[in-house]
């Protein structure tokens, strides 16, 4: 039945990755520069250049986001299928809370690259005999395959074909389980499948895994990389946390170096191609969605919006201005309706490009000032500087958007008559500290 081993590819951008779970939420997503589209193309270059085929799993929310690339991916003869890596998975959510997440994100994804859906996976470790139910849910869905589980320890004593490529039955029912290879050392299942055992692993093991595996088994290897494993020039995050960077940017070259000497070296093929099934096309959804309705509480007629001023200061901080406007963009969208925005940017003596980059990205704009301190004065300082420009109602927010720009929506509302000042804190009983190392919590 197989041809050759099978390849699969999560169709995600660098802020998606594991490293960032916790500390980059879905709401801030959109703030950032993506680099999906030139990370598919890049690799299916590479994959036509070798003449293998992929599975490529694409979660709901980028899926909506570039139809236009899925639809080129399967053009190019490669698959998509669904990624359920984004929020609760099979080891948490009830049968039916999972059923509903299954259907919702693959009609998502059918409706955005116009093909049937065949497979899932849920990129999680450790999963067990108990979370097999999910894998019965699948078929009940009408799914084909299932390329979740990653043996690692001793996940299932007794049980040794399920690191292979296996047939799994309920009833009536089917479904094929791709595991992501691992080998077999003293009863213990070590995982080598690509994405991070590429990056962390010494090549050298790395090379020998597969070798062996190719030259001992008839079963196919089951290999994944990320789009941005491909991406040695993707902005750098800054996580606060070393373990983190380590899990994300370690060993770069050698991945990109591994991956491209699998290509040349094996075939490849996608799941679905391995099973001899084409995905078809489905119509895409007829049920128009309903539109969002945002009820602003006191709004005014137009030409009557309140004025107000955001100051931000900025010391060196030439790397976060481009997300710091997409933040502003969503942030001026929200308040618009009611309120009369001008941002106030000032440059607190910076020693790096910041200032070059706030005229680049904002002096053209017609809502933005930028004001500039001759040396460093500190925040205080700049705020006051802000102060002296502002309109009637005066906001501060960081430049790096530690606070959630779109706090200041709710924070206005509280601005009533009789009310001169609003301000918070994470420390509030009703606020919260999220992405955050604990130390510092501690600190």
């Amino acid at each position: 039945m197989f041809r050759t081993h099978i390849l699969t590819v999560a169709l995600e951008d660098y802020f998606h990755a594991p490293a960032f779970r916790g500390l980059i939420g879905e709401k801030s997503w959109s703030r950032f520069e993506t680099r999906y589209e030139k990370s598919t193309l890049s690799a299916l270059e590479s994959l036509a250049k070798s003449g293998s085929r992929a599975t490529f799993f694409v979660g709901p929310w980028l899926a909506q986001k570039c139809p236009d690339v899925l639809r080129e991916v399967v053009r190019q003869g490669h698959e998509i299928a669904l990624s359920g890596d984004r929020g609760p998975g099979f080891r948490t959510l009830a049968r039916e809370d999972f059923r509903e997440t299954v259907r919702r994100g693959k009609s998502a994804v059918e409706d955005s690259c116009g093909f049937e859906v065949l497979g899932y996976r849920r990129s999680d470790v450790l999963l067990r005999s108990k979370h097999l139910q999910a894998l019965e849910v699948l078929a009940e869905e009408g799914l084909l395959y299932d390329s979740s589980l990653s043996p690692m320890g001793i996940p299932f004593p007794g049980q040794p074909w399920r690191r292979f490529v296996h047939l799994q039955e309920f009833g009536a029912r089917s479904i094929w389980e791709f595991p992501l290879s691992s080998q077999r050392f003293g009863g213990i299942m070590v995982p080598f499948a690509g994405g991070n055992y590429f990056r962390q692993y010494p090549e050298a093991a790395v090379r020998w895994f597969i070798e062996h595996w190719d030259a001992s088994f008839d079963h196919p290897l089951v290999l994944y990389f990320r789009l941005w494993d491909l991406d040695p020039a993707q902005p750098r995050i800054h996580t606060g946390s070393r373990l983190r960077d380590l899990r994300h940017y370690r060993n770069g070259d050698q991945i990109v170096r591994i991956i491209g000497d699998l290509l040349n070296a094996y075939r490849f093929d996608s799941v679905a191609g391995s099973l001899n099934c084409i995905q078809q096309t489905v119509g895409a959804s007829v049920t128009p969605k309903p539109r969002s309705v945002v009820t602003i509480t006191g709004a005014r007629p137009a030409g009557q919006r309140v004025p107000i001023s955001v100051i931000i200061p900025c010391f060196n901080e030439e790397a976060s201005i481009p997300y710091l406007s997409r933040s502003l963009d969503e942030l001026k969208a929200e308040l618009e309706p009611t309120y009369d925005v001008q941002f106030i940017f000032v440059d607190d003596g910076s020693r790096d490009s910041t200032w070059q980059k706030l005229n680049e990205m904002f002096g053209p704009r017609g809502d933005s000032l930028l004001l500039r301190h001759d040396q460093n004065r500190g925040v205080a300082a700049a705020v006051h500087t802000g102060l002296r420009s502002a309109r009637d109602i005066a906001c501060s927010m960081d430049c790096d958007c530690s606070y959630d720009p779109r706090e200041l929506k709710p924070m206005l509302s509280l601005l009533t008559s009789d009310v001169d000042l609003v301000t918070a804190s994470p420390y509030h009983p009703q606020g919260r500290v999220s992405n955050v190392p604990s130390w510092r919590v501690g600190l």
